[in-house]
């Protein structure tokens, strides 16, 4: 249960490093899905480090996905016009929980 207080801290860190990185606030498709790919490998060690995850520690992890969405991911300018972009930030975000919950069930298997 502990591995889950630093879920929000270690996946917010490493994303932080991809994009100071980059440094020029935008993000290319590929760089995107190597972002959803650290969250995923991330997530996928606190769930076995975890064991058995209930519904508090699901929706801990899950708030805290979002927040680094949020925080990190959404300001970023996406490589398609910006018209679209008001549309598909919160369809991405709202991808979040579905897929944390297709990863637990996966694990939980």
């Amino acid at each position: 249960m502990a591995d889950e207080l630093h879920f929000y801290d270690r996946v917010k860190e490493t994303i932080q490093k991809v994009i100071d990185a980059k440094g020029d606030d935008t993000i290319t498709w590929a760089e995107g899905l190597g972002l959803v790919g650290i969250v995923v490998e991330m997530a996928i060690h606190t769930f076995r480090a975890a064991g058995d995850t209930d519904e508090a520690h699901f929706n801990t992890l899950v708030t805290d996905a979002e927040r680094v969405y949020d925080e990190l991911i959404a300001p970023l300018d996406l490589p398609i016009p910006n018209l679209l972009e008001r549309f598909v930030d919160p369809m991405l975000r709202n991808m979040i929980r579905p897929m944390l919950e297709q990863l637990r069930d996966v694990l939980e298997t």
